[in-house]
């Protein structure tokens, strides 16, 4: 039995460390670990959403983006999804005659969950076995029922995120699973993981942080320039009302002037423009 999980670990080649961050992972930081010597990395994104797979109910599935070079799904029927409306389907839930329906996302959704998701129905176009799923257990989930119904997988870009979720790194050699040499390897770079994604972390906070007092400058930018747009704008419409009055004090009128409802003589003109001068202000 062993022998037979370790010839499908390195098919399949599962990942060693599954790296996770609550402000998200960019692809600066799979760069990164993916440089690392003796390890290869590649970013990921999951998300749980509430679907519409054609049975009475909804049920809650969990979404993953396809992988190539850590965590290659074995697909059993059908072929592997390419575009990025199209999904493969877990073969303990579906069967080969589901190639071709569609998984809708429900309505019910919340925004967020439909904002990450880039379409609202893929087709299925293959059935699949996952190395993140090596028994009949698909986890539990924050979403209606508590339990994951099942797992698919779309392209990367069937997601509408600039951030990855996760980050799956595999070691590189061959050593046999629970041999003392891989967990020995394992507790060696656990800790060096570590340190480094908390190191990722502190960087990421930052470009947030600076990423927010741009967005503040930028808006205060505008707010000013639009400010002083309007002033030029009042003080325009000022500059016509004085040359009325140069005309009016060069003519030497003696008429009444009328503006509105109100009635000035030449006398009030002085008073008259000292208001308008306020109104740019």
């Amino acid at each position: 039995m062993v022998k037979s999980l370790d010839t499908y670990v390195q098919d399949q080649q599962m990942y060693d460390f599954r790296l996770l961050s609550t402000l998200g992972l960019t692809s600066e930081d799979v760069k990164y670990f993916d440089g690392q010597e003796g390890m290869t990395a590649q970013g990921a994104v999951s998300l749980d959403f509430i679907a519409d797979i054609g049975k009475e109910n909804e049920v809650v599935l969990r979404a993953h983006s396809i992988t190539d070079k850590v965590n290659r799904l074995n697909i059993l029927y059908g072929r592997m999804a390419v575009a990025d409306n199209e999904c493969v389907a877990d073969s303990r839930f579906f069967s080969a005659d589901a190639i071709g329906s569609k998984i809708r996302v429900a309505s019910s959704n919340d925004e967020d969950t439909l904002n990450v998701l880039a379409h609202e129905e893929y087709t299925i176009v293959g059935i699949a076995n996952s190395p993140n799923y090596l028994n009949y257990d698909r986890g539990t989930t924050s979403l209606a029922g508590g339990s994951i119904y099942a797992f698919i997988y779309i392209p990367e870009d069937g997601f509408s995120t600039d951030y990855y979720t996760e980050i799956l790194v595999r070691l590189d050699g061959y050593r046999e699973v629970y041999s003392d040499e891989y967990e020995d390897l394992i507790s060696e770079k656990k800790k060096v993981l570590k340190d480094e994604l908390e190191k990722r972390g502190e960087i990421r906070y930052q470009d947030i942080v600076e990423e927010a007092r741009q967005k503040v400058y930028d808006a205060r930018k505008e707010y000013d320039e639009s400010y002083k747009s309007l002033r030029v704008q009042r003080w325009g419409h000022c500059q016509k009302i004085y040359l009325l009055f140069g005309q009016c004090c060069r003519f030497r009128m003696r008429h009444r002037i009328y503006a509105g409802n109100q009635v000035f003589s030449p006398c009030h003109m002085g008073s008259l423009w000292n208001a308008v001068r306020l109104f740019i202000h």
